[in-house]
């Protein structure tokens, strides 16, 4: 299956009318984004070289941005949770260049698209040496801890659902409800350690 999405994809990006046997390149954008969670389908993206085909949908100016540059730039954020993909992609300037002017877009979905795909690429990478590093000295201070925890926190919170935490998700992915939840959460655990602090100052 991935191996046909290429080759459409290939064809669609080449001719003129940006289809391919009568599918169009944004079709086939939308309808990829919704099997390309897979791990095998990332690995196959990866084997099979389609990595610099979904650098071409969502860069080249000839494609819509809604319905081409957008999805792409999905799939790309999606893909590059396989480390495979993100270590070809960091190596790939007309992407990162994109992205990086992407990240002024006054299109908001475009600009946390890149922020999010960015994230992943790099800035996930130096977190992860900074919490390498610290461990490996001993004990992280509690200053050190609070700057990772910021790190983190910028770009991923905690998901609770049913009283219990389940995953961690882009801030910029959350749904209104995930929001309120997460908006709840951290007023009740503020008032929590509120009450706990003036509970101290008693004793």
């Amino acid at each position: 299956m991935t191996l046909s999405y290429i080759t459409y994809f290939d064809k669609a990006t080449k001719d003129p009318s940006q289809k391919h046997e009568g599918v169009h390149l944004s079709n086939l954008a939308n309808n990829f984004k919704t099997i390309v969670q897979n791990q095998t389908v990332k690995a196959e993206l990866v084997e099979h070289k389609g990595l610099p085909l979904l650098t071409k949908a969502a860069c080249e100016p000839q494609f819509d941005v809604a319905t081409v540059h957008q999805p792409a730039l999905d799939i790309i954020w999606a893909v590059s949770f396989y480390r495979k993909a993100a270590q070809v992609w960091r190596k790939d300037d007309i992407l990162m260049q994109k992205l990086a002017l992407l990240l002024k877009s006054d299109v908001k979905e475009l600009e946390r698209a890149a922020d999010g795909i960015l994230w992943r690429l790099l800035k996930e990478e130096e977190f992860r040496a900074k919490i390498t590093n610290t461990e490996a000295n001993g004990d992280i201070g509690a200053s050190a801890a609070d700057e990772l925890e910021d790190d983190y926190d910028s770009m991923y919170v905690p998901i609770k659902e049913n009283g219990k935490l389940q995953y961690y998700k882009l801030r910029h992915l959350l749904t209104p409800e995930q929001q309120a939840n997460l908006d709840e959460y951290r007023f009740q655990e503020s008032k929590t350690e509120k009450e706990k602090s003036v509970k101290g100052s008693l004793f």
